[in-house]
């Protein structure tokens, strides 16, 4: 593998950028596993530093921009540790609100590996690529990695672990749908849903929904970037679905706004396993997006629902954003 990243940090913050011993040791400490020969530093008036490590297999280098806010990376190997590794562990100490990189691969010559385009699996052997105007946020969590792009068509986009999750041109369609056959009761459950938006639209119909979302991080970026997130006065409980309790749920319409739909053997065995925790439940009904009309996957979630007592109905709209009809389902007994 030989593989070049060059990225720019901006918004990082200034503690850490503008202390010297701080930012070498991120440096540091992101190079972990690397085989570092050599490390020098060169400081300047007033401020800002340039960091060069020699690497066995290439180089590493870092600019500072104190005064900006700014990092500027660049690391070439050769060796079995992807470049990428380095620039994430970095980007996870400094906190930076904007990441914009770009990845070449230097096996023959110099090819774009990645410049930051979101690509996205619609179906088998179908991919669609999204390219931002500008990214705003770009950062792993505990759990996922989260970005937040501007779109030219779209506007702001929500993409989790490289899949959409909302845009703000068209959410209030998909929300339109999941609220279509909705029908009040004594409370409201959203498993999923940091984002916020459909938490606001049940509170707008007067109802204040339980969230249940486990990755803070994704509730405080759309806080931040689309004004909805943890911003809107829901009940917020930052825990995994998977240890909600079926009598919690009882009495209750449960929205499944989860990442993605499963399709790999993974997410497919937490669906099962939250399925046979509702299926525990006495009197709820369920609504969900179960994916698009041309993958049949949509079907899991129908028959496994089914499988387990419950009667099913199925709708489908076309949402711009995801560049498919997408297929939503309710579900009782």
């Amino acid at each position: 593998m030989k593989e070049q990243v060059v990225a720019e940090l901006s918004g990082c913050e200034p503690s850490i950028v503008g202390d010297k011993e701080k930012i070498i040791k991120v440096f540091r400490e992101a190079l972990v596993g690397f085989s570092v020969e050599e490390i020098f530093v060169k400081e300047f008036s007033p401020y800002g530093l340039t960091v060069v490590a020699v690497l066995g297999t290439s180089h590493a280098v870092m600019h500072t921009y104190p005064e900006l806010g700014k990092v500027l990376l660049d690391i070439f190997v050769c060796g079995e540790l992807p470049p990428s590794l380095f620039v994430g562990r970095f980007v996870q100490e400094v906190c930076p609100k904007h990441v914009v990189s770009l990845a070449l691969n230097r096996e023959e010559g110099i090819t774009v590996k990645s410049d930051d385009t979101f690509e996205v699996k619609v179906l088998p052997g179908l991919k669609v690529s999204y390219q931002p105007y500008k990214v705003l946020y770009s950062n792993r969590s505990q759990f996922q990695q989260i970005d937040v792009i501007e779109h030219k068509t779209f506007g702001k986009m929500l993409f989790l672990d490289g899949s959409v999750q909302l845009a703000e041109s068209d959410i209030s369609q998909y929300n339109e749908e999941l609220l279509r056959y909705f029908s009040p009761k004594k409370k409201c459950v959203i498993f999923g849903g940091g984002d916020g938006f459909l938490a606001d639209d049940l509170i707008k119909l007067g109802v204040v929904p339980i969230v249940y979302e486990i990755d803070k991080e994704v509730a405080d970026v759309c806080r931040t970037f689309f004004g909805k997130g943890n911003a809107v006065k829901a009940d917020w409980r930052y825990q995994d679905c998977l240890k909600v309790e079926p009598d919690e749920l009882e009495e209750s319409v449960l929205f499944l706004d989860l990442t993605d739909i499963p399709i790999g053997s993974e997410t497919r065995i937490f669906l099962f396993q939250l399925l046979d925790k509702i299926g525990k439940v006495k009197d709820i009904e369920v609504i969900a997006y179960a994916g698009n009309i041309l993958d049949k996957t949509f079907r899991v979630l129908i028959d496994e629902l089914r499988r387990r007592g419950f009667e099913t109905m199925s709708w489908e709209r076309f949402i711009p954003s995801y560049l498919t009809i997408c297929v939503f389902v309710k579900a009782w007994r």
